[in-house]
């Protein structure tokens, strides 16, 4: 996934977001173990998670 602006990200602390942030294959174990459960299950569902696991 890319982004072609500059936006900067911000967290919606609001519904508990605390942080936002681009994650590589390296990193997303550790974002995958501290995302909502209907986040994760939509990156199963577009096939993302079996993309970073591979």
């Amino acid at each position: 996934m890319t982004c072609s602006s500059k936006q900067v990200l911000k967290p919606q602390l609001e519904e508990g977001i605390t942080e936002v942030v681009w994650a590589d294959k390296k990193k997303h174990f550790s974002c995958l173990s501290n995302t909502f459960t209907s986040i994760v299950e939509l990156l199963k569902q577009e096939k993302v998670v079996h993309y970073l696991c591979s």
